[in-house]
């Protein structure tokens, strides 16, 4: 690379001791120049590599609040199960059982509630 800039230096300012001066005071900004760009392509694999690590746990988080709602809901299921209105009787059985004998019982006025909010 340098020796081409040089020619083409050469070329442009018709002299080949000119191109040498030029590239004495080039040079070192060439240098700076590919550290800094190799700086900057080490920081960007950085980013992307946390970039990748952070997707990763956003989606084994995801994963994990996916489940923990699913069971919910079917604890929510397995408690709506247990208190079912007795259309006969126009309560529920299972509160009944403790001189609950209004409809919705307690707990499914709760969880109507719950699922308003």
């Amino acid at each position: 690379m340098t020796d081409d800039l040089r020619q083409r230096i050469a070329e442009s300012v018709g002299s080949a001791k000119a191109a040498d001066i030029v590239m004495t005071i080039v040079q070192p900004e060439l240098i700076r120049l590919r550290k800094d760009m190799q700086l900057w392509c080490d920081a960007a694999a950085s980013a992307e590599k946390l970039r990748q690590h952070q997707a990763a746990d956003a989606d084994r988080y995801e994963q994990q609040l996916r489940h923990e709602r699913d069971e919910a809901v079917n604890a929510l299921d397995r408690v709506r199960s247990l208190h079912q209105h007795n259309e006969d009787a126009g309560y529920c059985d299972l509160c009944s059982k403790h001189g609950d004998i209004t409809w919705p019982c307690a707990t499914i006025a709760a969880l109507d509630r719950a699922k308003e909010v």
